[in-house]
Parts: C-alpha cells; sequence; structure tokens
C-alpha cells in the first residue's frame, strides 16, 4: 500500500547509531558482564541466506507433494503465505497425520522431523551477511577471556553452532602452532531437555549453546536432538518448561537479544518473571535488545509514514522497558551484526592491561571510521599518484573479470565496477560518494580532476527510502543483486541510470581495525546485458564474484602505506 499524499517515507534518524550515548553505554555494560546470555532468534538464520518461516513452509509442502501427498497449488500457498505460522505447521503436522494413517508407514512425528530436516537447509547462500560471524566471535572472545557465555536459540539448524566450532578449531590449532598454552575455550550443547544444568554452570571458558525447539543437522550421521516445537500444540506443551529454564538463565546473567520479534510467550513470560524494579537497579546485569527499524515496519499489515514509524519505535521502547529490557532501535539491519562487533572489539579491550573497561575513547565505531576516513582521505583519494595507477588498475581487473566470465559462462558480457564510500563523517548527511569507475573517461588524475571528482560525483544518500542497490546493500549489511526492469529515462528521480545498466551485484566492505570489522564502502558490478550471468540460480558463480570483488577492498579502501602496497609497482 502507497502512502498517502502528504505524508513522507522514513529514511533514518539525525543521529547515526553509534554516536548515540545509549548503544554505547549498554555495549560497555554487556562488556564487562562476568556471565552474558545471548537469546538468538530466526534473524540470524535469515541473514545467513536460511528460510523465512513462510518459505520453510512452502518447501514443506513441496516435500510433501513430491511425495504424493495431495495437494494443489492454492494449498502451498495458503500455507505459506496466508495462514498464520504456527497454524500452517499445524495443518501440515495433520496431514502428516493423514498420510502416515493411510499408508501405516510409522509416526507422523517422525516424518514430520524428516522433512524439516530435508527442507531446513537451503543451498549455500552467495549473499550471507555478517550477523552469525559476528555472534561467534563475541562468545570466541568471551570464552578466551575466560568469560562465561550462554547461547539460546529457538532456531533448529546448526549454522551459528558450526560458525562457533569452526573458530575453536582453529584458534587450537593456531595454538598448537605457535606452542601456546593455557585452556582451550570449548563448546557445550545441550537442548531443553537437560538446559537446566546450563543454568546453574558456572564454568568460564565454555559456551553453553541451548536448543529450545529442537536440534536439527544437516548430516544424516549426526541425529536429530531433543523434541522438536513446531505445532501449536508442541508450543503450548513446552511452554512451562521453556520458561522456567529461560528464568534460570535470565535471573543470574546479562541478556542481548537479537534476531527476535520479542513476541514469543515463553520469552516475554521469563522477561517479566525475571524483571526487576527501578528502586533494585543499582548494581543489576544488563537487559538489552536489539530491534532494527525495517523488522518493526514488517510487523504493521500496511505501509507506514516516518511519523508512524516513529511512534512504533517508541511504542516498542515502552513496551520493552515495562520488562526491564532497553530495547535499541538502529535504524538498518547491518547495525546489529556492528552491535556484536562493537561488543566483541570492548570485550577484547577490557581484557588488555591497563585499558578501563568504561573507556569506549576513540575505539568506538565512529572514532574508527572516522580515523579511517581522515587517513584514506588524505593518503589515498587526494593523492594523484594513487589514483592514476588505481584506475589503470581498477581497468585492468575489470578486463580481466570480462574474460574469465567469457571463459567459465560461455558469453560475452560488458561490465562496469563503481567504488562507494561512506563520504566524510563531519557531515550532517550521511551518504555514499562515487570515487572510482571503469565507465568514467580516462584523465591525468592531478589536482583539479580529483577536485573536480570530489566536486560533482553522483552520492547516494544513506537512508531506508533509496533507490540505489549500493545504499540498499550497505544499509541490509550483505551482498545483493537489484535487477531494474524501467523504461529508458533520463528522470533523475528513477533508479540511477537503471535502464542502461540493469543488473547490479553490490558488495558491502569491511575493513578490519581494532579486533573488529568497520563498514566503509560498497563496490559494485553492473552489466548491460539485461539476460545476464548475474543471476540468482548462478549461485556458485556469484559466490566467486562476490570473493574477487571483497579482494579488490584491500586496494581501494585499505591504509597500508603506498611504499609497501604491491599496486604501486604496477
Amino acid at each position: 500500500m502507497n502512502n498517502l499524499p502528504g505524508q513522507s517515507e522514513y529514511s533514518r534518524e539525525l543521529r547515526p547509531f553509534f554516536t548515540r550515548d545509549e548503544p554505547n553505554l549498554v555495549i560497555d555494560k554487556l562488556a564487562s558482564a562476568s556471565t552474558l546470555t545471548l537469546f538468538v532468534g530466526a534473524g540470524a538464520t535469515v541473514d545467513q541466506g536460511g528460510y523465512t518461516w513462510p518459505e520453510l513452509i512452502e518447501h514443506m509442502a513441496n516435500d510433501m507433494r513430491r511425495r504424493n501427498t495431495p495437494m494443489s497449488d492454492t494449498d502451498v500457498l495458503t500455507l505459506g503465505r496466508l495462514l498464520e505460522p504456527l497454524e500452517a505447521a499445524t495443518t501440515i503436522f495433520s496431514k502428516f497425520h493423514d498420510q502416515q494413517n493411510l499408508r501405516g508407514a510409522g509416526e507422523p512425528k517422525d516424518a514430520l522431523d524428516g522433512c524439516l530436516a530435508r527442507c531446513l537447509y537451503p543451498p549455500p547462500r552467495w549473499d550471507q551477511g555478517e550477523l552469525i560471524r559476528a555472534v561467534a566471535s563475541v562468545a570466541m572472545t568471551r570464552a578466551v577471556c575466560n568469560q562465561k557465555t550462554r547461547i539460546v536459540t529457538t532456531n533448529y539448524d546448526v549454522l551459528l553452532e558450526r560458525e562457533l566450532q569452526s573458530r575453536i578449531d582453529a584458534f587450537d590449532a593456531e595454538r598448537s602452532e605457535y606452542g601456546v598454552g593455557g585452556p582451550k575455550p570449548r563448546l557445550k550443547v545441550w537442548t531443553l531437555e537437560d538446559g537446566a544444568a546450563a543454568a546453574t554452570d558456572r564454568t568460564t571458558g565454555i559456551i553453553d549453546f541451548i536448543y529450545l525447539h529442537g536440534r536439527i543437522s544437516p548430516s544424516h550421521r549426526d541425529p536429530l536432538r531433543g523434541r522438536v516445537a513446531f505445532t501449536e500444540l508442541d508450543y503450548a506443551e513446552l511452554r512451562p518448561a521453556t520458561s522456567e529454564l529461560l528464568c534460570g538463565l535470565f535471573s543470574s546473567s546479562a541478556l542481548l537479544v537479537i534476531g527476535a520479534s520479542l513476541t514469543d510467550p515463553p520469552l516475554l513470560s521469563a522477561l517479566q518473571e525475571t524483571a526487576r524494579p527501578d528502586s533494585a537497579g543499582v548494581g543489576r546485569e544488563c537487559r538489552s535488545a536489539l530491534l532494527p527499524i525495517p523488522a518493526i515496519q514488517a510487523r504493521v499489515t500496511r505501509t507506514v509514514d516516518a511519523d508512524e514509524t516513529r511512534s512504533l519505535r517508541t511504542q516498542h521502547v515502552a513496551r520493552m522497558k515495562s520488562l526491564d529490557v532497553t530495547l535499541l532501535v538502529p535504524d538498518f539491519f547491518s547495525s546489529v551484526a556492528q552491535f556484536c562487533d562493537e561488543l566483541d572489539c570492548a570485550t577484547y579491550r577490557n581484557s588488555q592491561p591497563g585499558d578501563s573497561p568504561t573507556d569506549a575513547g576513540p575505539h568506538g565505531y565512529w572514532q574508527r571510521y572516522t580515523y579511517w576516513w581522515e587517513h584514506w582521505y588524505a593518503n589515498r583519494f587526494h593523492n594523484p599518484r594513487f589514483m592514476r595507477v588505481f584506475d589503470r588498475y581498477l581497468r585492468a581487473y575489470l578486463a580481466e573479470l570480462t574474460a574469465d566470465v567469457l571463459i567459465d559462462q560461455g558469453r560475452e558480457e560488458r561490465f562496469k565496477i563503481d567504488i562507494w564510500a561512506i563520504w566524510d563523517p563531519a557531515s550532517e548527511r550521511r551518504y555514499l560518494k562515487r570515487w572510482a569507475s571503469t565507465s568514467w573517461p580516462r584523465c591525468r588524475w592531478d589536482e583539479n580532476d580529483i577536485r573536480n571528482l570530489e566536486n560533482h560525483a553522483r552520492q547516494a544518500e544513506i537512508a531506508r527510502n533509496t533507490k540505489y542497490p549500493c545504499v540498499i546493500a550497505l544499509i541490509d549489511g550483505r551482498p545483493q543483486l537489484h535487477r531494474f526492469d524501467l523504461p529508458e529515462t533520463d528522470d533523475p528521480n528513477e533508479s540511477p541510470r537503471a535502464s542502461r545498466w540493469p543488473v547490479v551485484l553490490s558488495v558491502p566492505i569491511l575493513v578490519s581495525a581494532d579486533h573488529t570489522q568497520t563498514a566503509v564502502g560498497v563496490i559494485t558490478l553492473a552489466t548491460r546485458d539485461r539476460d545476464s550471468c548475474l543471476d540468482d540460480r548462478n549461485a556458485a558463480f556469484l559466490d566467486d564474484l562476490v570473493w574477487r570483488i571483497r579482494s579488490l577492498s584491500k586496494f581501494a579502501f585499505g591504509l597500508e602505506p603506498l611504499a609497501a602496497s604491491s599496486l604501486m609497482d604496477r
């Protein structure tokens, strides 16, 4: 539904999220907590390329149909998109029940669990976000720093568990290589049935991972663990035990809720049971949650304008305050992973000798970005020699990529690469500026050329109501593919030159600094070919392209001395 005349679409708040006092205060409190519980919802799985609930239901319905369960296209659509989530789940189970009774082929619950295992994991995605990496990094850093961490999730999948285990294995291998002693961080996996022991375990260096709704692995050699909560009956039966377990976890721990809608009844019940009155607030553990603006807007059945969005935010903050939870509402999805990175950074900093636990100082996100900007702007962008060499390098890079596409995909396409940087932190307008492009005419890149570029280059405001693919990828925090099916137009209000470059792959770029990562820009690859090999069905090829584009960022956005850069030898 469109906004009514006179209404404005929500763009963003005036102050960037990480320049506000409250997020930084929460980060400091969580970083110093001896015990931290991370409640991780479905948003983490979706950010990694996993299915939303309607998508999962549709896949299960199609799987049943392939296995000769009578089901029409309308049935599949109704289950996935028209029924409420738990209503759809109960209906799916009912069909399994009827099917198993008809065939006399075992328990319907076993058949349901098997269907879930087949449908839960989509093919590997090329457009994964950063949230699972960031959450795993927080837990790993806390374990190394001898702090207690519990991860409790409503998800069935093992994506986060596998990320954690791979980090532990890599850490152990590195220690063995260099002969470093000391305790090894460990991961202990629990389910609802045995998770009560995790609530009382105070052993540091161990990450307790608790599956509330069952654990389903994609491997046949890794059996299902715990009771799978899927239907309305499952949730009703397990609610008391779930609430009791969460109460035990929340009563003795700091808390951060991420990737959750904050509507799950057992979660709300446990928050209410463990809430403390304001008079008892001195010295109590920090309890916080992250709920980005797009997640709030998605729960409303119509498009809401800017004023309504801000009102919704205020109401959600008040609602969570009544449960003794500080709700942080960033403008963009990408800020959730960045928040976890900031928490990781603060935790590591607190463990270093001589650092004050409350010293956010120059280590915060905005300070790190400002530091990067000032050095990159002076030493790279305003360096004629670098701009000349990089321009040649970028064109050669594109020529090599185009030739590889011809070999690998058997087709010739015309591409261009644009490089955008988050420009000037001192400006009240937050925007990306295109500072390099293979589509521009060649020039000498003297001081006048650079000055002219800075004054006239295309800008794209960093806001939710954008049409620029580069901005959408940046604020969502993951690579994205956009297709424009617009007529030829020179209307500046339309998407930028959409008809000339109808397919655009956008990759957000992060630079590593101070034990964390900081978003600094976006690199886009666009094609003139509407029937392009840049297609979501070509996942392996896109995954390789994303890797190649990220490898380009070292030269485009790095701060290493120019004399030490192999680029300057070209």
